[in-house]
């Protein structure tokens, strides 16, 4: 019994509770009202105390073992036999009239005894098999991952690496070719989790940004050369005045570099070929039944857009606030804590989300499409790449947030155009795979549970 949290009663009312409900050593009580309704344990005080009223008191008769009544009581079939009649809507209840009325299988005393003995040796065993499984499960996991990061780390920048996937000891960098061939050999083993699934695809995503995923072409045009021409450009039109010069960043250095990159590729600052702009802030007493929907915190998720929450605007206010109306394709950004379970909370707009503008505190990416693939540069968003980057530069405890000027200068990976393409395609087949694997998983889980479910009910039958 728990005696974390005690009320005390007057003795007077004590008195007149105890007079008709006076609890001894070894009788059970049962909760019969409320959402803990079902629950029962055997009185082990000595000493006299009060009971609630949403407690019943059960005082065993002769022949009749205490465990035993207890492990009735909380048994599936008495359970049910309860609920049956439950009353009451937002709270349940067990009456004491049906409580009395309640049919019990009683066995012999000797055999009660024996059921109590088993039944105990039993759950005993139970809770060694839920130890060994969550200790297995643990093993696993942490096999998964050290096999996991042998694909992703390099000798550049180690301390970088072990942050980025929680290794306190990480192991010297393999051949990629040899370290694929381990896991690809004990592939079903390793991958037969949701969780070992999640951090695959956590992986794949890490290997796209690093130019490990898709060959490299030696007649793609390089990222340098596309970033000159779109530097040109840009020069241009400033000269001509069509657009603001933008403020300089400084040069990205080597120790901010966290791998090598492939030949053809360049790092830049996410700045130098994008804009991140947030939303505004609109009253409620501005919103409408129908309309324009408004596109808020709560409609990011973790690679797609959710419904959950839905406000809308008067349809005048595409018009009048142009620059926060989205398109297809747009690729938005939780700027309100961005991570959830160590993912991004990042979205691409789709036709079906339309119309919609933005809401303060939501981010939205302009991307110069010239330079950068918008799906390749989601995918740079979502992946532990970036993650560590925001992880490092968020502010506030309780609610993190970023800072838009920050991210513009994170180091940011540039392949080729239709290297990008190639990427995506690639990711975007693996994910699927990804998905497919998830999916037999569960299936597979749900038919154990019934065939388990099964043979419990013909055992006990």
């Amino acid at each position: 019994m728990d005696f974390s949290d005690i009320t005390y009663v007057a003795k007077e009312a004590h008195d007149e509770i105890y007079s008709r409900c006076d609890p001894e050593y070894g009788d059970v009580l049962y909760i019969k009202d409320g959402a803990t309704t079902g629950i029962a344990t055997i009185n082990t005080l000595d000493e006299q105390f009060s009971m609630l009223s949403s407690v019943a008191l059960i005082k065993p008769s002769a022949g009749t073992n205490n465990q035993f009544l207890l492990k009735v009581l909380t048994s599936p079939f008495f359970y049910a036999e309860m609920r049956s009649e439950m009353t009451g809507v937002a709270i349940t209840r067990v009456t004491l009239a049906k409580l009395n009325n309640a049919t019990l299988p009683l066995p012999p005393l000797a055999e009660q005894h024996r059921i109590v003995a088993k039944v105990d040796e039993l759950m005993t065993l139970c809770d060694q098999l839920e130890n060994q499984h969550s200790n297995s499960r643990v093993a696993h996991e942490k096999l998964v991952s050290y096999l996991l990061n042998t694909l992703t780390q390099t000798p550049v920048r180690p301390e970088l690496v072990e942050g980025l996937y929680g290794s306190t000891s990480s192991p010297r960098t393999d051949d990629f070719a040899e370290s694929w061939q381990r896991i690809a050999a004990n592939f079903d083993t390793l991958f037969n989790t949701e969780s070992s699934i999640d951090a695959l695809k956590q992986t794949v995503l890490q290997l796209a940004v690093m130019g490990k995923l898709v060959p490299q072409d030696v007649n793609d045009e390089p990222a340098s050369e596309l970033l000159k021409r779109i530097q040109a450009e840009k020069a241009k039109l400033v000269a001509e005045g069509k657009i603001k010069k933008d403020k300089p960043l400084a040069a990205i250095g080597d120790d901010e570099k966290p791998f090598e990159l492939p030949k053809g590729w360049e790092w830049v600052r996410v700045g130098q070929y994008s804009t991140l702009i947030s939303g505004k802030g609109f009253n409620a007493s501005e919103y409408t039944k129908s309309g324009v929907r408004l596109f808020q915190i709560a409609n990011v998720s973790l690679g797609f857009t959710k419904w959950d929450v839905e406000n809308f605007l008067p349809v005048e206010y595409l018009q009048l606030y142009p620059e926060l109306v989205l398109s297809v394709g747009d690729v938005l950004i939780a700027l309100n804590r961005p991570i959830l379970n160590g993912v991004m909370k990042v979205c691409v707009i789709s036709e079906s989300d339309l119309p919609a503008i933005l809401y303060q505190r939501v981010g939205k990416f302009i991307i110069n499409t010239n330079c950068i693939y918008t799906k390749y540069f989601y995918l740079y968003l979502m992946s532990p790449l970036f993650v560590l980057h925001l992880e490092s530069e968020l502010q506030g405890s309780d609610q993190p947030f970023m800072n838009q000027s920050q991210v513009v200068k994170f180091c940011f990976p540039v392949p080729p155009l239709a290297e990008q393409r190639r990427i995506v395609a690639k990711v975007d087949e693996l994910m699927a795979i990804c998905d497919q694997l998830k999916i037999r998983i569960t299936t597979a889980n749900q038919l154990q549970q019934k065939l388990a479910d099964v043979l419990v009910a013909q055992a006990v039958a």
